[in-house]
């Protein structure tokens, strides 16, 4: 599909996620959530991590393309819309990026890492909206209500930790020690299963 035919998605797809958000009726899984005190969260958490990755995750990628075309950074606010127009800029971004600096090895790195994010947000709305295409498998929520640890900002450490819900790959089930995910953009750590099993043993 590509970058632009993904943003394309999402734009359309954007609302339909929004209605999940306090749908708990979607969340699976026991209660007990490890690296979290508190009360759960009055929504879908799912999908809230979702939302907030993308709103954070397309700013930064429409910045960072921006800086690399000495283009003047544009305010955005923190809205549905200042997200989906991030996105678009992103899309626009890439393909000047693509057309003007081919040979710049740089430049095409920040390109695949745009890529790769906004089809991963786009995989993680169909998923949740029940869309998957016929060749794409779920992701699985880690057992026992495993939370990502992380940094939420590793320049920041006081700021707290990512939270983000951890998830097992597809085709876990065919391995007997598979890992565990942090799916969160800026993120994205991994644990090995000797280091998670025994949280929820």
């Amino acid at each position: 599909m590509g970058l632009a035919g993904d943003v394309a998605e999402l734009r359309r797809n954007f609302v339909k996620l929004r209605t999940l958000l306090f749908d708990q009726a979607r969340e699976t899984g026991p209660s007990t959530h490890h690296k979290v005190s508190g009360s759960p969260a009055p929504w879908n958490s799912t999908v809230g991590d979702l939302i907030t990755d993308m709103h954070a995750g397309s700013r930064r990628l429409a910045d960072m393309t921006d800086i690399m075309l000495e283009h003047i950074r544009q305010a955005r606010g923190s809205t549905d819309a200042g997200t989906l127009a991030a996105l678009s800029r992103v899309a626009t971004n890439v393909t000047q990026l693509r057309t003007r600096y081919a040979d710049d090895g740089q430049a095409m790195k920040l390109c695949e890492l745009a890529e790769l994010e906004v089809s991963s947000w786009a995989f993680r709305v169909r998923q949740e909206l029940g869309e998957l295409r016929e060749e794409e498998q779920p992701w699985s929520k880690a057992p026992g209500g495993l939370r990502c640890p992380n940094p939420a900002d590793p320049d920041h450490p006081e700021q707290g930790t990512c939270d983000a819900e951890l998830w097992l790959a597809p085709g876990w089930a065919f391995d007997p020690e598979p890992a565990v995910w942090c799916r969160q953009s800026r993120c994205m750590s991994e644990w090995a299963y000797a280091e998670w099993s025994p949280l929820v043993a």
